[in-house]
């Protein structure tokens, strides 16, 4: 979803139609790039492709993206070195604290799942 940051003209994508103080309908400004948006699969981007955090990560922030480079579908280093930093400890003390297996033995997370959690582990670990 578009942020804060990206509160540029080029990226507004539509206006409400307001009639008798009620918005009665949304006008379209911008539906090519909100179906760019919404249609890619980030897990296949240059940056994104081979990152082991790829199938939970939330992606790039849009606005930093294109602050940082012009170009919205281009994660910034600072974007991906936080997210990663992030996902690195939360998994870590997940697994230390035993909440992985607890949450598999709930549930909550299947045994496909569990194994990704913990192969990110091992690869960690080396």
């Amino acid at each position: 979803m578009l942020c804060h940051r990206l509160t540029y003209h080029q990226f507004k994508g539509g206006k409400f139609i307001v009639e008798n103080n009620k918005i009665t309908d949304i006008e379209p400004i911008n539906p090519t790039l909100f179906l760019n948006i919404f249609s890619i699969n980030s897990n296949l981007l240059p940056k994104c492709y081979s990152c082991v955090y790829k199938y939970f990560c939330i992606k790039e922030c849009l606005g930093s993206s294109y602050e940082t480079h012009g170009e919205l579908f281009f994660p910034s280093d600072n974007t991906c070195n936080f997210l990663q930093k992030k996902y690195e400890v939360l998994i870590k003390l997940y697994f230390n604290s035993g909440l992985f297996e607890s949450a598999l033995k709930q549930g909550i997370l299947n045994e496909i799942e569990f194994e990704k959690y913990k192969k990110i582990l091992d690869f960690l670990a080396v």
